[in-house]
């Protein structure tokens, strides 16, 4: 190319500069990194070290594939964290991380002699609680009858154990179960003055849900010639 000023010929000049793809002029290596910032957008996630400590506030992050052998990460909500260790490729142990307070008494506090747990005792593995229902009537006429009703509780089942009856002269006894509008007959027992009382022992086979109003009723029917008081006790369980 000619200078349009001069007849002398000019040569045209290379120029380079060195690029910039690490922390300074020599080539990229691992001591030599190039410096990122990591965020989805929103959330930034800074790596200090060995440790990755991520922000979690709109992002998910999914731990599933840590395959550092020595680095820790943590995983929380911005305020509280789980320190999670690596112990091996793909192997992550959080068996023993502690994640705060948890109630297992009656507040928040360690549980001691003054801060029991609250328990039920329970027949069969089955959490109930103790049905003692005692009933009488006074001055029942002779063949007159009178009801002892048990209501089931709702939501519960009536496990029927016992049933004790007791009057000072003859007297029927007759036990029936089921829907209050249907109830059908369990058990009959006959007392006399010379016998007064007498036991309906079920050992809990007998069962009465709550089902339209379930009930347990016994029937006491003077069978004396003169009106006498009446007795009877359900014992049971509801569950």
């Amino acid at each position: 190319m000619a200078d349009p000023k001069s007849s002398t010929p000019v040569k045209s000049l290379a120029v380079t500069a060195p690029v910039v793809v690490s922390r300074d002029l020599n080539q990229n290596a691992i001591a030599n990194p190039i410096y990122v910032q990591m965020t989805d957008g929103v959330d930034v996630i800074s790596i200090t070290g060995t440790s990755l400590d991520v922000n979690i506030t709109t992002a998910n992050v999914d731990i599933r594939d840590l395959t550092h052998v020595s680095d820790s990460v943590k995983v929380g909500d911005g305020t509280d964290f789980w320190s999670i260790t690596a112990l091996g490729y793909g192997q992550v142990d959080i068996a023993a991380q502690s994640v705060g307070s948890v109630a297992v008494s009656k507040n928040n506090t360690v549980n001691s002699e003054t801060n029991p747990l609250f328990v039920e005792v329970v027949e069969g593995g089955v959490s109930s609680n103790e049905v003692l229902d005692y009933n009488t009537v006074a001055d029942v006429a002779a063949d007159a009858s009178s009801n002892h009703d048990y209501t089931v509780t709702a939501t519960k089942t009536l496990v029927v154990r016992r049933i004790h009856v007791a009057a000072s002269g003859a007297a029927k006894w007759e036990v029936r179960s089921g829907p209050v509008a249907s109830l059908a007959t369990k058990s009959v027992k006959f007392t006399t003055a010379a016998w007064p009382s007498a036991e309906f022992d079920f050992e809990g086979r007998l069962e009465v849900p709550d089902t339209s109003t379930g009930t347990l009723r016994v029937i006491r029917t003077n069978r004396d010639n003169q009106a006498q008081d009446m007795y009877s006790t359900v014992i049971g369980n509801e569950v």
